[in-house]
């Protein structure tokens, strides 16, 4: 039965994959689950490696499909429609990416008003000042520095909550536009699997405040 699951696992995890190199945050999100939920005296060295199998397998094709480079960007050929931030300069780029992050946030709490399309010039470039127009980046960037702390301290604590923060910000990692350029400000569709994470610790907060 356990190799049977084994198999399985792998199977889905390699279609993930094939289907969305989102599926990429799996790699780390699973060894965390399997970590935090392990019953004693488990061993997980054989799911592990069947994550590592499918993992460089898929590396392998891609590999030998498109490579891993990517080629030399021509700037003059960029559409602002497809890259929000090509006229933003250096530090204007890193701070409105950072002053989007909690817009996701807000969203899920409260997914009004929606928008088909966050593009160029939906949201006006940030800086790095101490003033209203920009006070948000540091807002947001404070709060997922915080996050991270938190999901850190938890994680040594063996704590539920963890796992549902290890969710959020995996999946959220790839589509912030901080780790890479996704060629929008943001888009409510893309938060989809990290909300998992967030109705996880939704409902964790709910239950403890049932209980007090």
């Amino acid at each position: 039965r356990i190799v049977k699951h084994l198999i399985l696992g792998g199977v889905w995890f390699f279609l993930a994959l094939l289907s969305k190199e989102y599926a990429f945050a799996l790699f780390g999100i699973l060894p965390v689950g399997l970590y935090l939920f392990r019953r004693e005296g488990a061993v997980y060295l054989k799911p592990m490696l069947v994550l590592v199998g499918v993992f460089l397998l898929y590396g392998a094709i891609r590999y030998d499909a498109v490579g891993f480079g990517a080629g030399k960007v021509d700037r003059s050929a960029l559409d602002p429609l497809n890259e929000p931030y090509m006229f933003a300069k250096s530090d204007e780029r890193k701070a409105s990416k950072l002053n989007r992050l909690d817009d996701y946030l807000v969203l899920l709490v409260y997914p009004q008003p929606l928008s088909a399309d966050y593009s160029y010039k939906h949201f006006p470039y940030s800086k790095f000042r101490f003033n209203g127009a920009n006070i948000g980046v540091w807002i947001s960037l404070l709060i997922h520095l915080g996050l991270i702390v938190l999901a850190i301290r938890l994680f040594l604590k063996k704590h539920v909550m963890a796992f549902a923060l290890v969710i959020y910000l995996g999946f959220f990692s790839l589509v912030s536009n901080v780790v890479f350029d996704i060629g929008s400000t943001i888009g409510e569709r893309l938060i989809y699997h990290s909300s998992l994470g967030f109705s996880m610790a939704l409902a964790w907060g709910i239950m403890w405040l049932a209980q007090k």
